[in-house]
């Protein structure tokens, strides 16, 4: 089977994952608002996993891309991590949910430690650095 242009580029490939896996989420979040987390085809009931682990593999393939993404340089992962910590900052005023603003504070908090810095670092370790 012929395969488009991608094959030939190695960037458009890894944002045609991304794409992919993008609308994978979306597929998996919709299910789980339609029919519930423990909800599974009732066509293939016992066989597939439920909502839930649909959603955690899906979620899963999703950094998988942003990963291959950063490796390659596509994306700075400090970027990425900078964007993340000001979403949780600015989330916290929207979220109606006192869990959900805690959970906020509490990731900000760990996506600010030294932790997170460090897996950053060790992501881009012998990988490429973004292109200017």
């Amino acid at each position: 089977m012929p395969f488009n242009d991608v094959q030939h580029d190695p960037q458009a490939e890894r944002m045609a994952c991304l794409i992919e896996e993008a609308g994978e989420v979306l597929q998996a979040v919709g299910k789980v608002q339609r029919h519930g987390w423990e909800s599974q085809d009732p066509t293939q009931a016992g066989q597939l996993p439920d909502n839930r682990e649909s959603m955690e593999r899906e979620l899963g393939n999703l950094v998988a891309a942003v990963l291959l993404m950063a490796r390659a340089g596509d994306i700075d992962p400090y970027a990425v991590l900078a964007a993340a910590k000001a979403k949780l900052e600015t989330v916290q005023e929207w979220l109606h949910c006192r869990t959900n603003v805690w959970l906020a504070k509490e990731t900000l908090g760990l996506l600010s430690s030294d932790l997170a810095g460090e897996a950053v670092a060790a992501l881009l370790k012998d990988g490429k650095r973004r292109r200017e």
